[in-house]
């Protein structure tokens, strides 16, 4: 994630505006470069500034618990996208000017969805604990997802019934475990990521 200084001729939209830019995800099997191909960014209303992110940077270094540090290729990434984007906000520019920049931990699941709920005893190894709960695993869009998730995880602790409102894929079950969160089914994702542009999976 990134704060960047506007471009002299970019419009002054106050925070009533945001975007999501998106082409398909890559990942170059030789080298391990990953590109999700999703850029979000939004003008802030008070200093104008705009923050702006994306996940670009190799597997070494999107498969890691460090934060500590921002992936050069992250960074090339983030200076240059704005003048391509907005042709009208930088003028001749090709580089923008990075204010502060810095990196998170983002949990992904192999189906995509979030895992919420009270957590097996399959994972904690220890019979008759039910008192460790979860909410995790939002693949990089828990910000609209959070705060409803983690209203509906304090009900069900309290034990109330969500189940009208809140979705059942996200809960974390046994059989979810068993088939849609396994190792194989983690590296199968990325996996197909690395397709090139027209293969077609072949399954067994």
């Amino acid at each position: 994630m990134s704060v960047q200084t506007p471009g002299p001729l970019f419009p002054k939209y106050k925070g009533t505006r945001s975007w999501s830019l998106s082409h398909k995800s890559t990942l170059d099997a030789e080298t391990g470069f990953f590109d999700t191909g999703l850029y979000y960014l939004q003008q802030n209303a008070l200093t104008e500034r705009i923050w702006i992110g994306n996940e670009t940077a190799y597997t070494k270094d999107v498969l890691t618990a460090d934060d500590t540090y921002v992936p050069e290729e992250a960074r090339q990434a983030l200076s240059t996208v704005l003048p391509k984007l907005f042709v009208n906000g930088w003028g001749p520019e090709v580089v923008s000017e990075i204010e502060s920049i810095w990196s998170g931990i983002q949990g992904h699941t192999a189906d995509g969805l979030p895992i919420v709920g009270k957590i097996p005893e399959s994972l904690t190894g220890t019979t008759g604990d039910d008192g460790q709960w979860v909410a995790a695993g939002f693949n990089g869009y828990g910000m609209d997802k959070c705060w409803l998730t983690g209203e509906a995880l304090v009900k069900m602790i309290l034990g109330e019934d969500v189940s009208e409102w809140f979705p059942r894929a996200f809960l974390v079950t046994e059989e979810r475990l068993q088939t849609k969160l396994t190792a194989d089914q983690t590296l199968l994702k990325f996996a197909k990521i690395a397709l090139p542009s027209g293969a077609k999976e072949v399954k067994s």
